[in-house]
């Protein structure tokens, strides 16, 4: 078993790099010649840090993939003012308010302050030589989508945490719907049996996915 925060910024694994603070964590991944972003940090500080320490230009980002609307994964957007800006289409209506995002016991609507493509569940994606499908997995918010890279390395957001290296739904406090985030996580095993990489939001990532997704694993009780 592998699982823990990133504490530091850096190479996690095959070309996936983490950009850790305390509070959230993005994840990059560079060929060597083109980058892709999933999620871009709570902050353009944050981002223009993270980017200087694994000495990767903003130019060289062409796609930013948004788990999520929420602030702390696109309030580091500014930074990437090149790259095409990527969220699914089922989280329209948090961003119109049509749907309240539900915060603790508040409701409030999200904004996102730039333009996005809109993408469908099962999307796939090339850039460069880096190849990434999109899945939408609901819950958090009503347009969550997850990430597969590579058919390597699965990015979540805040679908789910990582609690002594198993995978639960994030919290009830912070979600939208919690039985929606636990039935995407079944269908999430269902569509990645094998990753060598799975990153989360807030509670870091793993190296070891059967242990962590054992509990929703087809065949798995």
């Amino acid at each position: 078993m592998s699982a823990q925060r990133p504490k530091a910024t850096g190479l996690i694994g095959g070309r996936v790099y983490a950009v850790a603070s305390p509070m959230v964590s993005f994840y990059v991944v560079f060929d060597g010649h083109t980058a892709v972003v999933i999620d871009s940090g709570f902050s353009a500080a944050q981002a223009r840090r993270g980017l200087d320490r694994i000495g990767i230009d903003p130019s060289l980002v062409r796609h930013v993939f948004l788990t999520h609307s929420d602030r702390d994964h696109t309030g580091g957007l500014p930074v990437f003012a090149g790259a095409e800006v990527h969220l699914c289409a089922r989280e329209k209506p948090v961003l119109d308010g049509s749907v309240p995002r539900r915060f603790l016991f508040l409701k409030r609507r999200n904004r996102l302050e730039v333009a996005y493509t809109p993408f469908e569940d099962g999307e796939t994606f090339s850039a460069g030589s880096i190849r990434l499908r999109a899945i939408w997995t609901p819950g958090h918010t009503p347009g969550s989508a997850s990430f597969l890279v590579d058919d390597s390395a699965l990015f979540t957001g805040d679908l789910l945490v990582l609690k002594r290296g198993r995978a639960e739904p994030g919290s009830r406090i912070i979600s939208n719907d919690v039985a929606e985030s636990e039935r995407s996580i079944h269908k999430l095993a269902e569509r990645v049996p094998e990753a060598s990489l799975l990153c989360t939001g807030h509670s870091g990532y793993t190296t070891d996915y059967r242990y962590a997704m054992a509990r929703y694993l087809p065949g798995k009780a």
